[in-house]
């Protein structure tokens, strides 16, 4: 039989091995970041229903807080080399009395001592939803949870590459407020599992129209409905976007982008994603698009 003083010395003895262990196992590691000069960011997504409106900041290193450029920064807007516009600061972005129209090119331009920074972009064609159905609980998941389908179809125009942004939203009134949010979604489409965006919980589709070209394709969207106890009917809110090549791979870095800066016990952190930009002398994004926004109603059975 073993006494207390045995007892204690044998716990001792496992509660040093066990720190020992620990020890073992960790090392500590210096890491050196280089100095960031920090580089002019511009950020412009522009589109048919609304007028240019720019931000403007410089790059930090991931310990520091951006540099954010507000009144007092000179940005100027061409058409075919030919100045349309000084943009000024409203208090919240540098904008342009300029609504962006289709078939023009554009220019940003931006200087500042030896800082200079340019981009181009254009306003790709509106592209109209042909039909939109909507069908609740049309299957289940893994873990037994229902999921509902939009369906759309659109004819791609086989005049010009095309790209396109598809977003699901949910429209619904809660103690007389308004309240809109997106959806993530999911579709076993070959068109979009081609693009290899789907593992990364995208908030948006983003495709091209490779496969589509010129075709009729109709598209099956999943998501799950989240509905509320208070929610006697919902509205599904459907984006179709025609985006322009800088803004489809800028999309597409953005949304791995964000999936990795989440981490979690399984996958831990992820590797740095390195952000599409199309922006010369800088970073940054300055791309169109054309939206189409069609409203699909359902009642919800209680």
């Amino acid at each position: 039989m073993k006494t207390n003083n045995q007892k204690d010395f044998f716990l001792k003895v496992f509660a040093i091995l066990s720190l020992m262990s620990c020890i073992s196992c960790s090392k500590i590691v210096t890491v050196k970041i280089s100095e960031q000069v920090p580089k002019p960011v511009l950020s412009c997504l522009f589109t048919n229903n609304s007028v240019f409106k720019v931000d403007l900041s410089l790059s930090s290193s991931i310990y520091d807080e951006p540099t954010l450029l507000e009144n007092g920064e000179v940005l100027r807007l061409f058409s075919n080399d030919v100045l349309l516009d000084s943009l000024h600061w409203n208090g919240q972005h540098y904008v342009s009395e300029i609504m962006p129209q289709t078939n023009v090119d554009y220019k940003i331009e931006w200087e500042k001592e030896e800082a200079k920074i340019t981009s181009y972009g254009h306003l790709p064609e509106k592209v109209f939803v042909e039909s939109a159905t909507l069908k609740d609980s049309v299957g289940f998941d893994e873990s037994g949870t229902a999921y509902s389908e939009c369906t759309l179809v659109l004819n791609d125009d086989p005049q010009h590459e095309n790209f396109y942004e598809i977003l699901l939203m949910r429209h619904y009134i809660r103690n007389g407020e308004n309240i809109i949010s997106n959806y993530t979604i999911f579709s076993s489409d070959p068109v979009i599992k081609s693009e290899g965006l789907i593992d990364y919980e995208p908030m948006s589709i983003l495709f091209s129209d490779e496969m589509i070209n010129g075709q009729s394709h109709r598209f099956a969207i999943n998501y799950y409905p989240s509905f509320r106890p208070d929610d006697n009917q919902y509205q599904l809110i459907l984006h179709l976007r025609s985006v322009s090549e800088a803004y489809y791979n800028y999309a597409k870095s953005l949304t791995i982008h964000k999936f990795y800066q989440v981490s979690s016990i399984w996958n831990g952190m992820g590797s740095p994603v390195p952000m599409s930009s199309n922006i010369e002398g800088g970073y940054g994004v300055f791309a169109g698009y054309s939206l189409t926004t069609d409203t699909v109603a359902k009642a919800i059975k209680k």
